[in-house]
């Protein structure tokens, strides 16, 4: 079975809001978790975590370079720990990997007032009013050590930042699953298949190219797509059309890493491969050899 999402898909991904709405999810079926795991492209689970991302950071604060990057980071171990390699056999032991990742993220959500816990750890509020700090919980604990990392003022300020892409994402997934176990779907825009998919607008960080850059400005998240799907990483960020077009105006994708150009004639050519930086020209070196 599949499941239909779109970016135009305005329960999800709603255009009117200014700010984040730091609701968390509240829809957690196990069930429907693991069958949406075993179903679902790898693809399919790139592009959810591609919009949920961009959706977020868009309506991150302006100029808190902190929770950005942190933020970042966060859609980063989530894509590594919840797609599966495309080109590499699963198995039974990676697919209870992400089950129990997704249910940490559900009990990290689900502790009470977890985004205001969060905050008064990260000013240095390491007894918090009559709250049991979640990382010292007999039950939560888990969950908070194994997605932020062992407690101490680092690891609050880290959680503190990254609370924004988990709540954002419970909330999304919570969606998903409700959709998923009522077989309905909005038939739109398929993240898995349609070669039409594009993130809107306001989620193309990519595209706000500075002056005589070499590139996209990336992120960390940015590059770790583009080294999951390389060389497609152009293709599954900003979809087959997009790419065509630009290819039609002229444009190159590098030949190691698929990033694609800012301009005509900006990467070098060596040896047939069209090339994006010294990195990518050492690797094309050694495959010639």
């Amino acid at each position: 079975m599949a499941l239909p999402v779109s970016m135009e898909d305005l329960e999800l991904f709603p255009k009117v809001t200014k700010s984040l709405d730091l609701t968390p999810g509240t829809t957690y079926d196990p069930a429907a978790i693991k069958e949406m795991l075993t179903s679902l492209t790898p693809l399919w689970w790139s592009r959810l975590l591609i919009s949920t991302r961009g959706f977020t950071i868009n309506l991150l604060p302006a100029n808190d370079d902190m929770t950005l990057f942190t933020v970042d980071d966060a859609f980063t171990v989530m894509h590594a720990r919840l797609v599966a390699q495309p080109t590499a056999p699963d198995s039974d032991e990676r697919r209870a990997e992400r089950e129990k990742f997704i249910s940490h993220i559900y009990t990290i959500v689900g502790f009470p007032s977890v985004a205001t816990v969060l905050a008064d750890l990260a000013r240095g509020g390491g007894a918090i009013s009559e709250n049991v700090s979640p990382f010292a919980h007999p039950t939560a604990g888990e969950a908070f050590t194994t997605v932020f990392g062992a407690p101490n003022e680092a690891t609050y300020r880290i959680a503190d930042g990254q609370k924004h892409a988990y709540l954002v994402f419970s909330r999304i997934l919570s969606l998903l699953q409700a959709r998923w176990a009522s077989e309905k779907g909005k038939k739109k825009i398929r993240f898995e298949t349609d070669p039409e998919w594009q993130p809107d607008n306001r989620v193309v960080l990519f595209e706000e190219f500075g002056r005589g850059n070499r590139t996209w400005v990336l992120l960390d998240f940015d590059r770790h797509i583009l080294r999951f799907w390389r060389p497609r990483g152009a293709a599954i960020i900003f979809g087959d059309r997009f790419v065509e077009k630009k290819q039609r105006e002229g444009l190159r994708l590098c030949d190691m890493c698929g990033m694609l150009e800012q301009g005509r004639d900006q990467f070098k050519a060596l040896a047939g491969f069209v090339l994006c930086s010294p990195e990518c020209a050492q690797e094309a070196a050694a495959t010639v050899k």
